[in-house]
């Protein structure tokens, strides 16, 4: 009995972890001009409380600081401009930003905190006018706090959509006639071509990967040129013009801001690397080998973690041409391309979720088509090996909807899809998703018309798993006949609501539930 009593007992150490994380914050001090300059603001405040005691809390959270830190600092720029203290206010705000890329968690809101960092910096260069100068030392110590980051902070700023090469441009723009006092910008503008060569230098050279990846003897005449501005001759040359340019130039000139301005940006070579898998295509000439060359080409960009911006349309590309050479080709041959597309799926399909499974359905209804069931099975092995997007429920939102993963009915559609090409053939398939429904449970919205696929499903050729197929079709809450809270229930649960004025919060969320479109 005393054993059983102590292991009812609640943990000490969960008990002060809860009591630190529900403490009452109060505002850092630090944080009090940021109230002041948004003081004429009335119907602000409590919006405004409520970030900086975030700010304020022990245990913060960085998506949400980031979110109301772009709002405020891009939103109200014109206040901290007037504002005596201004200048001060935008440091703030940019330490903010800094705070969380090296603070948080999620690499989303790292990336975000970044972008927003430099997309501040900007606005601060461009709509300063007549004050540029009361902001320019905070804008020259936020460019050195940038250079001072760690490596994998300061990639952040590197792949950022926000260009740190047009933060240099603006600079010129808004103040042409000044020659000196750039030696900050210039001196984070080195660091930033000097990782961006390194990173680049420390890949694979893109030519010589792909000579040997596709083991061809002879290439077009044009391979050179597809690849001359990302391959490492040509990386060297610019290293060396960078050294060049911090030898000769004054740190703090003008002349040295225009020579850095004229050196290849990061974005240059991703846009380069987006362009090669059609160029290999087309210098591929008629038949399958562009399209190959084409492919192998897209696996490496999604193998580069450098061009993470880009993986997204790669995955689709993927998608669209692997589709056709599973039409046009004998399975032997393409089997080795789907078995690389699907190690690349499994590394990247929790990035890409949607993106994935639309790539998993095309490939699938091409291999189905080809009506050679030793092929399906080799296919559906991979498939269910992928794994299957779970419901991950995760509470209700604001709105009274439940937070719920957006990806599992697409999921349950794809692999239902599928198997109606061939039910007799997809036993493995309908029972691996038997099993995963059974384990992870099923999320289905009135919204959804799932019934609709039930049916399609329902009247493919079923018979020879009929059993497995009932099974399946148990665990869909989908059988209904109105859609959300019709008739009665919606009806009593108004009225017990309107009863207590909505003021009984147990009632006003148990009707709140009852009327979500989800079964």
């Amino acid at each position: 009995m005393e054993k059983a009593n102590m292991l009812k007992k609640p943990s000490k150490a969960l008990e002060a972890n809860i009591a630190d994380y529900h403490v009452d914050a109060q505002i850092d001090p630090g944080y009090f001009l940021i109230q002041d300059i948004m003081s004429k603001y009335y119907g602000l405040m409590e919006g405004l409380n409520t970030f900086l005691k975030e700010l304020s809390h022990p245990y913060r959270n960085w998506q949400f600081i980031v979110k109301e830190a772009r709002n405020y600092s891009l939103n109200y720029f014109h206040l901290m401009k007037k504002h005596p203290e201004g200048p001060a206010a935008a440091r703030l705000y940019i330490e903010i930003f800094l705070h969380a890329i090296q603070s948080a968690a999620k690499p989303a809101t790292k990336t975000d905190a970044a972008d927003n960092c430099l997309l501040f910096i900007q606005k601060i260069i461009k709509e300063s006018g007549t004050e540029l100068q009361r902001f320019k030392p905070i804008l020259d110590e936020s460019f050195l706090q940038i250079h001072d980051l760690e490596d994998e902070c300061f990639f952040l700023f590197v792949k950022s959509y926000y260009r740190i090469k047009k933060i240099a441009e603006d600079l010129i723009a808004v103040n042409p006639d000044a020659s000196i006092g750039y030696q900050a910008i210039n001196h984070l503008l080195v660091k930033y071509y000097q990782y961006t060569y390194a990173y680049w230098l420390s890949e694979a050279d893109p030519m010589d990967w792909f000579q040997k990846e596709v083991e061809e003897k002879e290439f077009p005449q044009n391979l050179s040129e597809i690849f001359r501005d990302i391959s490492g001759s040509y990386l060297q040359v610019l290293v060396t013009t960078l050294k060049e340019i911090i030898k000769d130039e004054l740190p703090d000139s003008i002349e040295m801001l225009l020579q850095l301005m004229a050196l290849r940006e990061y974005g240059h070579f991703v846009e380069t690397y987006r362009k090669v898998p059609q160029q290999l295509f087309e210098s591929g000439g008629e038949g399958s080998q562009g399209r190959r060359w084409k492919l192998f080409f897209l696996f490496h960009i999604m193998n580069t973690s450098g061009l993470l911006m880009i993986h997204e349309e790669a995955l689709r590309e993927i998608n669209r041409t692997l589709s056709f050479l599973i039409a046009s080709e004998e399975p032997s041959k393409i089997q080795t391309l789907i078995q690389k597309t699907f190690s690349i799926l499994k590394k990247r399909a929790e990035d890409f979720p949607a993106t994935a499974l639309n790539c998993v359905l095309n490939m699938g209804e091409g291999v189905y088509k080809t009506d050679d069931n030793d092929f399906v099975n080799f296919f559906t092995d991979f498939l269910i090996d992928l794994g299957f997007q779970s419901p991950m429920i995760q509470g209700v939102g604001n709105d009274w909807q439940i937070k719920v993963n957006s990806d599992h009915i697409q999921n349950i559609r794809t692999w239902l899809k599928l198997i109606e090409r061939k039910p007799q053939w997809s036993v493995r398939l309908l029972s691996a998703m038997i099993i995963h429904l059974s384990i992870s449970g099923v999320f289905i919205k009135d919204t959804d018309l799932f019934p609709r696929d039930i049916t399609r499903f329902l009247n493919s050729d079923i018979e020879p798993v009929y059993n497995l197929s009932k099974q399946l079709a148990r665990l869909f809450p989908s059988f209904f006949n109105d859609i959300g809270a019709e008739g009665e229930l919606r009806d009593i649960s108004t009225r017990l609501d309107e009863i207590c004025h909505r003021k009984d919060v147990l009632i006003h969320f148990l009707r709140k539930q009852g009327h979500v479109e989800s079964s």
